[in-house]
């Protein structure tokens, strides 16, 4: 049976088995692999047994999640894969996860191979993206535009209404 085995300090040996067809990963109870781990979202990934095989998708995490060190949406899990959810590591396993010996994962560096390039970073427009409150900065923006552009244009009336009761009547 196909099974996560924790790495990370707080969750090191718990096994976690992977039972049905689609797992649930994340921070929040109901999930069927609960991480509690502030690196972790909510609802962080998903496992499904997909054509004899289990595949991992990210659900847009804000930490992102990664297999043997690189970032990915969407990928086919093999026997051992390193896999993290936010900075919380796990091995998976196709067979018995008592079997893992975990000094030999915790003896490897977790320092990323860095390659430097001559090229300079591209500062993003906004961070809107990364952030689940700027979308609800604009929506509210946007209401106040409005509200004060009615306030203008009744403001304006007045005035207009003013002006005709003194001159045209």
């Amino acid at each position: 049976m196909a099974a996560l085995v924790g790495v990370s300090e707080n969750i090191r040996g718990s096994s976690f088995p992977l039972e049905g067809e689609e797992i649930s990963v994340g921070r929040r109870d109901g999930n069927v692999v609960t991480l509690p781990d502030s690196s972790v979202s909510g609802d962080h990934a998903q496992i499904v047994y997909k054509d004899n095989g289990w595949v991992l998708r990210d659900l847009g995490s804000t930490n992102g999640t990664r297999v043997n060190g690189l970032t990915v949406e969407e990928t086919r899990l093999q026997e051992r894969d390193q896999v993290q959810f936010g900075s919380v590591s796990m091995i998976f396993t196709l067979s018995d996860p008592g079997a893992i010996n975990l000094d030999d994962f915790l003896s490897q560096s977790d320092e990323p191979d860095i390659e430097l390039t001559a090229e300079l970073a591209v500062k993003p427009e906004t961070f809107s993206s990364h952030s689940p409150f700027a979308a609800q900065q604009r929506q509210r923006t946007g209401l106040w535009n409005m509200i004060l552009a009615g306030i203008g244009a009744l403001a304006l009336l007045g005035v207009l209404a003013l002006f005709y009761i003194l001159f045209f009547t």
